[in-house]
């Protein structure tokens, strides 16, 4: 993906690799629940930390936590991170992040609204967001409990 593409383009494409290579990603999460590969496309070289939800969400702060479902227990927002490769994580996600950050800052929902490729935009992130919660969820399941050894998922 060139840098000359535009947001929607990277999105478009971005949408493609997940669904060309979920399969792929999820299938090398359950045989070892702590490879190192790119939750989006599946590369494995020069990995990143993706934020589950972004910094900005929480205003960096590093003491706001969510609720772990998979055993309640409390997880800080900063701390929830997933591999990711530089193009996925800074170019695509980031593109689209600082994009919809600047919409949701300067609109002002009692007097406007937003515009239909700006809500498609808005879904397609909260559609990436249950992905990456899905992915960390996965990959918490198969975690080894109490000192055990890890148990492949059958």
């Amino acid at each position: 993906m060139h840098s000359e593409m535009s947001i929607e383009d990277k999105l478009v494409e971005f949408r493609k690799n997940i669904r060309k290579n979920q399969k792929k990603i999820i299938d090398s999460i359950i045989e070892n629940h702590t490879t190192n590969i790119c939750i989006f496309c599946g590369e494995s070289e020069n990995l990143t930390k993706e934020h589950v939800i972004p910094q900005w969400v929480y205003d960096h702060c590093t003491k706001r936590t969510f609720v772990n479902t998979i055993n309640n227990t409390s997880q800080t927002y900063h701390m929830a991170t997933l591999p990711a490769c530089p193009n996925c994580n800074n170019n695509i996600l980031g593109t689209l992040e600082r994009h919809l950050k600047h919409k949701f800052n300067e609109i002002d929902l009692l007097k406007s609204f937003f515009s239909n490729d700006d809500i498609d935009k808005i879904i397609l992130w909260l559609e990436i967001l249950e992905y990456k919660f899905h992915v960390l969820d996965l990959r918490r399941k198969l975690n080894k409990v109490n000192g055990s050894e890890y148990i492949p998922y059958i």
